[in-house]
Order: structure tokens, then sequence, then C-alpha cells
């Protein structure tokens, strides 16, 4: 086996490794917020049903938060040909 199977399987496994983490670590989440929520409604005694509702929004911007934290310096402009910022001067 050479190293590019090599550097291929690593990045595979690490590809996979990251996404099983981010949703275990959301889903982990979301059950264990709930759960402390319900503790809370039962130490205050009050009255509440089990429902439970997942909104897309969120989960998109915590993906979107994740992927940001991972690589920071991904220029999300970087392909767009914007005009370099003048510094106030004019050239004559």
């Amino acid at each position: 086996m050479g190293k590019r199977n090599l550097v291929r399987i690593l990045a595979w496994e690490n590809v996979l490794t990251a996404l099983v983490s981010v949703i275990a670590g959301v889903g982990l989440g979301m059950l264990f917020s709930r759960l402390a929520e319900l503790a809370a409604v039962r130490i205050l005694g009050g009255h509440t049903g089990f429902g439970f509702q997942v909104s897309a929004r969120p989960v998109f911007c915590n993906g979107g938060a994740v992927y940001r934290d991972l690589y920071p310096d991904h220029d999300a402009d970087a392909h767009l040909d914007l005009p370099a910022p003048s510094g106030g001067t004019s050239e004559k």
C-alpha cells in the first residue's frame, strides 16, 4: 500500500470520525437539554408533556459554526473578484 492510499484512508477516517462526533454531539446535547428541562420543571412543581421538536435552522446554523471553527482560514469570498480597497490616495 502506497503513501497515497494511506493518506486517502486517513482522510476518510478523519471525515467519518468528525461526522459521527458532530451528529452524536448534537443528538446527545438535545437529549440531555430536554432531560434537564424536565428535571427543572419537576423540581419547580410544574406540569409538562414529553413533546420533542427539532427545528432545522438551528441545526444547520450549528453545523455552519462548527465548519467555521474547523476551517478558520477558509475565505468564503475568495471566488469573487472584488477590487482592492483604496487607501484614500489617488494617482494623477
